[in-house]
């Protein structure tokens, strides 16, 4: 019974601008579209899924990665959780296609592909 390491992440997001508010909206769309299987169409004998994308973290300090920090090995983002408008929703003023929040807050959850030995944690993971 042993598991496989989890990693979770909060992020708080708060556009100066429409652009930044656009920016936001596109890194939403990028993890629900990579953290999610799709359907095979050219699979003639029923329907098979694709696995979904995997994601390979680091953490950087000056451009390099940080040796203080462990590794973590691939992994799959197995939630995500977006709350819009902070504490008491808000909006900036209407872009023509609606209203982009105020604040937007991201929690991700990642789980690694392999399970990792003391080996690994000689490796730094």
């Amino acid at each position: 019974g042993l598991e496989k390491r989890k990693f979770s992440y909060t992020f708080k997001m708060t556009p100066r601008s429409a652009r930044e508010a656009e920016e936001i909206r596109a890194i939403i769309f990028a993890f629900k579209h990579n953290m999610l299987p799709e359907i095979d169409n050219d699979f003639t004998a029923g329907r098979r899924m694709i696995v979904p994308n995997t994601f390979d973290i680091s953490y950087m300090y000056n451009g390099s990665e940080n040796p203080y920090l462990h590794k973590i090995s691939t992994c799959v983002c197995t939630s995500l959780q977006v709350s819009y408008g902070g504490d008491r929703y808000k909006t900036f003023d209407s872009q023509g296609d609606g209203a982009p929040p105020v604040d937007t807050s991201i929690s991700l959850g990642f789980k690694e592909l392999e399970l990792i030995t003391r080996e690994r944690v000689h490796e730094g993971y």
